[in-house]
């Protein structure tokens, strides 16, 4: 009897994700991967099932954690003959940032004030917008579901609603007339 063949892994696709996000079908394609044990993205990135295809293709149902660091990962599959390993082959951006709310949510022409912003993924927050006629003097990310911001009114502003945006790097989110 001789042994089985080292795996190889040669792509990965889609190769990347963002977090909180959950891929269904992660093709992995290499070469010996009949007899898979086992299937990994790295650290924060759970593999919830996979089926062997072929010697030469797995699918992958993977799910990244909300709080995973954005980055590389490596991708391992192991079988009998051993495991293979490709470095950097999973890559963990950062999620576009949701708004759920503004506390408090209204206020008149005229007026500084501090408000509290919450919602999803706003670490790494690079501005945040209240719309025409409010100004953002200062913000801080209090963590990655909450931060405050300091906005004055302009004694010009007009009336009405306005959209509440957070940008990170991963893109923008908006709560639709958020601020009044």
């Amino acid at each position: 009897v001789s042994a089985a063949p080292a795996p190889t892994i040669s792509t990965v696709s889609p190769n990347q994700g963002v977090q909180g996000q959950t891929l269904a079908s992660v093709i992995i394609t290499g070469n010996n991967l009949t007899g898979a044990t086992s299937v990994g993205f790295g650290a924060t990135v759970t593999t919830n099932s996979f089926t062997v295809n072929s010697k030469t293709q797995i699918t992958a149902n993977v799910t990244i954690s909300p709080s995973a660091t954005p980055g590389a990962r490596d991708v391992s599959v192991t079988t009998s003959g051993g495991t293979a390993t490709l470095a950097g082959g999973f890559t963990v951006n950062l999620a576009p940032p949701s708004v759920s709310s503004v506390t408090p949510d209204q206020e008149i022409q005229g007026q500084t004030l501090s408000t509290t912003i919450t919602g999803d993924y706003f670490s790494g927050a690079t501005s945040v917008s209240f719309g025409l006629g409010v100004s953002v003097d200062s913000f801080s990310v209090d963590s990655g579901t909450q931060f405050t911001a300091s906005i004055t009114i302009s004694t010009a502003a007009t009336p009405g609603a306005r959209n509440v945006s957070v940008t990170n790097l991963g893109g923008t989110g908006t709560l639709t007339n958020g601020f009044t």
